[in-house]
Parts: structure tokens; sequence; C-alpha cells
């Protein structure tokens, strides 16, 4: 009987700390958030699981929580659904906002206008990602108009400011020899590093924790 209690036990436990695993990581955990008032910190919170220094990878996980945790019902939605979310005061919705228009600049030109209008609204807010944003608006002619010079100004400046996304961006300029820049892997490995150190000071998550979780799910 004793032995039995045991099992049944750790089979609550365990059962319990598996869906704990699931509900924190990644969507869930950002739906309570907003739940309490607080999508700043719910948008946030989705990007550094996405895993990733690619912005369109992060807003990829944050339509995909908006979309999974029944918030978002229809892609046509995801909008409006921002903009509320901005209205409250969000930098992070401005900037979802933000690059969602830039992505669909590509295929009309108008909405360049838009993502122009929100990346800017999150830059006064502070928004170090959203600075850095505006720096590949000015990489191409398809954008604003093209200026490598203030582009590199504004990566530098939100590198320097604690963005990830500049880090990780200059590390590659510099060892690809991007936008016409010298190569230069000095400076690729100081910002690679840089990446480094604000993964940890942020709490980003690390491709560790990323593919133990989605081995975990397969196992359940």
């Amino acid at each position: 009987m004793k032995l039995n209690l045991i099992i049944i036990s750790l089979l609550v436990c365990i059962t319990s700390c598996a869906v704990a695993d699931v509900e924190d990581y990644p969507c869930n955990k950002g739906k309570q958030l907003l739940e309490e008032g607080r999508a700043d910190e719910a948008i946030l919170f989705w990007r550094k699981r996405a895993d990733s220094t690619s912005v369109y990878y992060q807003s990829r996980q944050v339509f995909g929580c908006l979309a999974d945790t029944n918030i978002l019902t229809h892609s046509n939605q995801i909008y409006s659904i921002l903009e509320s979310f901005a209205k409250e005061g969000s930098s992070q919705a401005e900037l979802m906002l933000g690059i969602r228009h830039l992505q669909s600049s590509a295929i009309d030109p108008n909405a360049i206008k838009d993502a122009t209008y929100w990346i800017e609204r999150a830059m006064e807010q502070g928004n170090v990602d959203a600075k850095m944003i505006y720096a590949i608006m000015y990489t191409s002619n398809t954008k604003i108009r093209k200026d490598i010079d203030y582009a590199m100004k504004l990566f530098n400046e939100a590198a320097n400011d604690g963005s990830i996304l500049a880090q990780a961006s200059l590390a590659k300029t510099y060892k690809k020899g991007r936008y016409g820049i010298e190569v230069d892997l000095s400076k690729a490995h100081y910002w690679s590093q840089k990446v480094d150190e604000t993964t940890t000071k942020l709490n980003w998550t690390s491709k560790k924790e990323y593919k133990e979780y989605r081995k975990s799910l397969e196992s359940n």
C-alpha cells in the first residue's frame, strides 16, 4: 500500500511538472500575462521564447502564440489586436505592427508608410529593437531610402543600448561583409560575444533549453 502511494505521488508530480513546463513555455504563460493587462511583457516573453536573434522568427512566435491561445482566431485580426495592445502603451505591440507592415511591403508598397509610423512610435518609447528595425529599412532601396552610413549608425546605437537583434546583425554584417561593409572578423567576434552576454543578462531562452523542451513534448 505504501509503495502504491509513493508511485501515485510520483506520477502526479511528473504529470503536474510536465503540464507546468508546457504551460510556461511558451504560449499559455504569455496569455496569462495578457489577461493581467500586461501586453508588453507577454509579447516580450513570447519573443524571448522564440530562441532566435531573427526578429522575423520572433514575430512568427508571437503571431503563432496569439493563434494557439485563441486570442487570434483569424489572421486578418492581427492588426486590430496589436493596435489595441499598442493603445494600452505596449511598445512591443508597436514593434510587431511595424514588422508586420514591413513584411507586407514586399507585396504592398504602401505598407511601408504604416511600418514607419509604428516603428517610430516604438522608438519614441525607447524600444531599442525598433531602432534596429528602422536601421534595416535604410539598407534597401525598396524601403524608405538607401543610406548605409545612417543604417550602420542606428545599428551601433541600438547594439550599444542592449538590442540583441542589433548585436547579432552587426556580428553577421562584419562576418559576411553585408551592405558593402568590409569584412572585419575582430568586430564580428566582438558583437557575437555581446550577443552571448545580452542573452544571459536579459534571460533569453537558450537553444539547449528549447531543444530539451521539444524533446520533452515528443516523449510525453
